[in-house]
């Protein structure tokens, strides 16, 4: 995604680099103007992020559900590159730091949940992901939408993939 996206605003820069130079610099911020618009336009948005986030949350609980350490590990991992992502992408939301809420709740309850997979406790590791869980909605009251609550799913939507151990 990177990469389409470099590549696009390198294209973009290309494109209109030379026209600037063409119509000089009263046009300047238009450009720059222009250029935000076309940034904004391939930059994923938070909702987007959080839909990738709650599949990996469904999945992480039915390879918790089946104490398949293997697939909790990647998930875990797959959890913290999309919150990594949305601190980066997203640093702040309506005036909100969301490194800094992301730093006290889903990084904290992602490493405690690391932790109790390593040590391949079952117990630990429910308790761990019902810790996420609660970190999740937390971060959500944090950011003003309390009104989307995260909660262990009751039924597996994923048919197509085997969550137990191999």
């Amino acid at each position: 995604m990177k990469k389409f996206i470099l590549s696009g605003i390198v294209g973009f820069v290309s494109l209109f680099s030379c026209q600037e130079a063409q119509i000089g610099t009263e046009n300047a911020s238009e450009l720059n103007s222009r250029f935000a618009e076309f940034e904004n336009m391939f930059r994923p948005g938070l909702g987007s992020f959080m839909n990738q986030i709650q599949v990996y949350h469904v999945k992480l609980s039915l390879a918790v559900s089946e104490n398949n350490n293997e697939l909790v590990s990647y998930l875990i991992h797959e959890l913290e590159e999309q919150f990594e992502k949305v601190v980066i992408v997203h640093k702040t939301h309506d005036g909100i730091a969301l490194n800094e809420i992301a730093d006290q709740t889903i990084f904290p309850a992602l490493h405690d949940l690391e932790q109790a997979n390593e040590r391949k406790d079952s117990l630990s590791l429910v308790q761990s992901f019902e810790s996420l869980t609660v970190s999740c909605n937390k971060c959500h009251v944090s950011t003003g939408h309390s009104f989307i609550r995260i909660k262990r799913p009751e039924a597996n939507p994923f048919l197509n993939q085997d969550f137990t151990v191999q």
